[in-house]
């Protein structure tokens, strides 16, 4: 996957391959690892999480433990930003996006300011060396990083995926592109 002369469309395309094809077997175990990092990362701190979408990680059984320690909050899609919603109960707080993704109900939430946030689960496609990221390209969470990382509260942020995801050399960025603090891969 190591090629200087991808733009960042063919890299998208290249990390969305790789990673459709961990086994099912591979995919559980990499979820596992990654609950028994994160976990301890985890308890008694907002953490700002993310409903796993399509083939990423699975961050269910993480999220449910969150939830019953009322830490959990998940994000929302608002026309082209990222709303932060707490979330106490996974089966009647979300409902399924026009994209596919499990979002909290609005009403039924408690919005969350970004200020509140100590630890942030970041997804994306890949995670280079020098701990930047490569998301769908939509730009939500370049958007939200920088509100993040401003507060009082100064969120650390911590990539998480599996370790095919991992990338030996340095991803194109842009200005906007904001590294992360660690990332920890299953």
């Amino acid at each position: 996957m190591e090629n200087p002369s991808l733009t960042k469309q063919d890299t998208r395309k290249k990390l969305r391959q790789i990673r459709s094809e961990i086994s099912t077997e591979r995919r559980q175990e990499a979820s596992q690892k990654a609950f028994d990092q994160l976990l301890p990362l985890c308890l008694e701190k907002a953490v700002l999480s993310f409903a796993s979408f399509q083939d990423e990680i699975d961050t269910w059984t993480l999220n449910e433990k969150l939830a019953e320690e009322n830490l959990l909050i998940l994000p929302r899609v608002v026309r082209e930003e990222l709303k932060l919603f707490r979330v106490t109960n996974l089966k009647e707080e979300l409902k399924r996006s026009d994209w596919g993704i499990l979002e909290p109900i609005p009403g039924t939430c408690l919005e969350v300011s970004p200020d509140n946030i100590e630890i942030a689960l970041i997804p994306g496609l890949g995670f280079d060396p020098d701990l930047h990221r490569i998301g769908y390209g939509k730009g939500f969470y370049d958007r939200l990083i920088p509100k993040l990382t401003q507060g009082l509260t100064q969120a650390e942020l911590v990539g998480v995926g599996f370790e095919e995801q991992r990338l030996e050399s340095a991803l194109p960025t842009s200005e906007h592109d904001q590294p992360l603090h660690r990332v920890l891969l299953g």
